[in-house]
């Protein structure tokens, strides 16, 4: 899955190749890795930033709700993954 991930367009900017970020926010498992339901794709430039500001900062600058987002590409089995990130993005005006 995270091959799929990494094929998809960039979730804030739409750039590729991707990295396949994972969304820890609500994660308990410490020093897990979170589930492949719980990954977005990320340019690198992005997943940095990511990492450097945090996560809960980082999506919420963007207005965006990473589980939600995560979970409509997941469920849409990457047929229409590209279709899904861009109607999100839409939907809240970006």
């Amino acid at each position: 899955m995270l091959k799929q991930i990494r094929r998809l367009p960039c979730v804030v900017c739409f750039k590729s190749p991707c990295d396949a970020a994972h969304i820890r926010i609500g994660f308990n498992g410490t020093g897990i890795k979170p589930p492949d339901d719980r990954v977005l794709p990320l340019c690198r430039e992005h997943h940095t930033q990511q990492h450097n500001i945090g996560e809960k900062i980082f999506w919420s600058e963007l207005d965006i709700d990473p589980l939600e987002l995560a979970k409509k590409i997941y469920n849409s089995n990457f047929i229409d993954a590209s279709v899904a990130i861009k109607s999100y993005r839409i939907k809240i005006n970006l």
